[in-house]
């Protein structure tokens, strides 16, 4: 034991007193390491799809249960389907589910899904249309691609050290670092992989909104000719 702290420049009464400061410093990396992730969840809430049978059934017997007059009923209602992560106006919902059922899909698709994630990029117009907010989409887009680069760069900066450390004479100190910028590695491509994820389905969001929009448009002029017979 003598030999290990020696190799790592310590000695026994130093190695005991830092344990403290290890543990301190493996519980600030790991907060550390959540901190991206953390952020697109921020971005990116994906909580409807795991929601259990009886709570998707209550939210579509709101969205669908026809309008209600009562202010504070109909606020209650809202909070009720943001809680299952529904964040679009009642009637926003209702074009979407209908245009899901049109489409013969009976449980949400990986489209809508992500429609439904990345509802801060949206607004509705008065048709209960959605339109890209061009702003937070550049927010949004920014942060997942300045987070990808920040991992692409992390990995490269890691495969050089990784190369110095296997240069080295073998010892304690020199496992421990190979082992560290391992871990280093996996997670950055893990993250790097996560943003491309991410990016693709802000796209996803897009293209289902635009599909909304033609399927909601044909609705109403549907109803607007049924209306001059």
């Amino acid at each position: 034991m003598k030999d290990v702290f020696a190799s790592l420049g310590l000695t026994i009464p130093q190695a005991i007193a830092a344990v403290p400061i290890f543990i301190t410093l493996a519980s600030l990396m790991f907060k550390l390491i959540k901190v991206p992730f953390k952020m697109i969840d921020i971005i990116s809430v994906n909580k409807y799809v795991s929601l259990p049978v009886k709570d998707k059934a209550e939210a579509m017997r709101i969205i669908y249960e026809g309008e209600v007059k009562d202010k504070s009923i109909r606020y209650i209602n809202e909070l009720k389907l943001a809680e299952y992560g529904l964040h679009y106006p009642i009637l926003t919902l209702r074009v979407m589910f209908d245009y899901l059922h049109s489409e013969r899909l009976l449980s949400v698709s990986s489209r809508a899904n992500d429609f439904l994630k990345y509802h801060k990029v949206f607004f509705i117009d008065g048709s209960n249309n959605p339109h890209l907010s061009k702003k937070r989409m550049s927010i949004t887009v920014f942060m997942l691609s300045m987070l990808m680069i920040i991992s692409i760069g992390g990995f490269i900066i890691g495969i050089k050290a990784l190369v110095e450390t296997l240069h080295k004479s073998p010892d304690v100190a020199s496992v421990v670092q190979l082992v560290i910028y391992i871990l280093s590695e996996i997670l950055f491509v893990v993250m790097t992989l996560t943003m491309l994820t991410e990016l693709s389905s802000v796209y996803q969001a897009t293209s289902f909104a635009k599909k909304m929009r033609g399927y909601n448009s044909e609705e109403i002029f549907k109803k607007y000719k049924e209306g001059l017979k």
